[in-house]
């Protein structure tokens, strides 16, 4: 088992993208047809499809040797969700925001609506509005798999004791919390503000620098009527933990930030930091050094899962994995036996 691979998997992915458009007559004149699938109305996936799938597939370090194979995964996906769709199955708008959270890493973020969006588009070259559609058909598709199958998925067993330690042994020095602060901030946004906007957003973190200085005021007041972090404004400015490897936060608020908060000490204020994002003065309440974690420690400071319970879920997710592969071959399998119509134009797979 790669429990390194898995350990960073929070949710597993049965499908990297569900990116089949609408098949329409007049695409067959632009591009030669892989593929036609009907069970509701008929698509098509075409070669250009199909070879934008294996480049996005080899971009994940996945080697494709069978061509075919990879169009039977696209098959696969728009029998499935076309059969999602007739059966009413649908999803929540935060079930979908919360699956993409997961899925670019930002769970433990305060990242608003529009930091998410350029998250993405940066992680994945994927415009927001394609991302938002593919994760919302992915999972659908999911919800349908899992209430048509329901009986297949009743089978998993929870780990052994001795399977849980086993593990534990095995990949000790992958359980490690990495060196982490916990800050409250005081923060002005200077997205999308004018250089003049700009410069008065800094002046008045200075004066309120000062005033913290020279006793003026406290920490809190100054969060609260100052702030632009909505989220933490009213809990005194905490944000939470930040750990020192989080590529994603660094990504978004910039080498200065880190440096500055990962160089204060506990009970410190920093001078004004200017970030990708804005302003910002944080006080550090807690500055935690890098450890490896026992069986039975939180996983991270901000989270009350273990490591054990941690090992139990992933244990869990591998045979969930499984069970879910098992079931989506059957469900496609008696689609295409009943009612589906698939066509495959092997002279232009060649």
């Amino acid at each position: 088992m790669d429990f390194k691979k898995i350990f960073s998997v929070i949710t597993p992915i049965i499908f990297i993208f569900l990116t089949a458009c609408p098949g329409f007559p007049q695409l067959m004149d632009k591009y030669l047809a892989a593929a036609t699938v009907n069970l509701t109305n008929q698509e098509i996936i075409t070669v250009k499809q199909l070879e934008e799938r294996i480049a996005q597939l080899e971009a994940y370090g996945i080697k494709v040797d069978n061509k075919k194979m990879v169009l039977e995964d696209m098959i696969a996906e728009i029998l499935l969700k076309q059969a999602a769709v007739r059966e009413g199955i649908s999803v929540s708008e935060s079930d979908v925001i919360t699956a993409i959270r997961s899925q670019i890493g930002t769970t433990g973020l305060n990242l608003s609506d529009y930091q998410l969006r350029t998250l993405v588009q940066q992680q994945t070259g994927v415009s927001w509005n394609d991302y938002l559609k593919r994760a919302r058909d992915q999972l659908m598709i999911q919800k349908y798999v899992r209430i048509k199958k329901a009986d297949i998925f009743e089978k998993v067993e929870k780990p052994s004791e001795k399977e849980i330690r086993d593990i534990y042994n095995e990949n000790s020095h992958l359980f490690i919390n990495p060196e982490m602060v916990r800050f409250s901030q005081i923060y002005r946004d200077t997205r999308n503000l004018t250089p003049e906007e700009k410069r008065k957003a800094r002046n008045l973190m200075y004066e309120i620098h000062k005033q913290l200085e020279n006793g003026e005021s406290t920490f809190e007041k100054l969060v609260e009527k100052y702030s632009d972090d909505k989220e933490s404004r009213y809990r005194g400015g905490d944000v939470g933990y930040l750990a020192i490897n989080d590529r994603n936060a660094k990504s978004m608020l910039g080498e200065e930030f880190f440096d500055a908060a990962f160089s204060t000490e506990a009970g410190e204020i920093t001078e004004v930091i200017e970030s990708n994002i804005g302003y910002h003065i944080l006080r550090i309440t807690e500055h935690r050094p890098r450890r490896f974690l026992n069986l039975d420690d939180p996983v991270s400071p901000a989270s009350k899962e273990t490591v054990r319970e941690r090992i139990i879920a992933l244990k869990t997710a591998e045979q969930q994995e499984k069970l879910f592969e098992r079931a989506v071959n059957e469900l496609v399998e008696d689609l295409k036996k009943k009612e589906a119509i698939v066509k495959i134009f092997e002279e232009n797979l060649k």
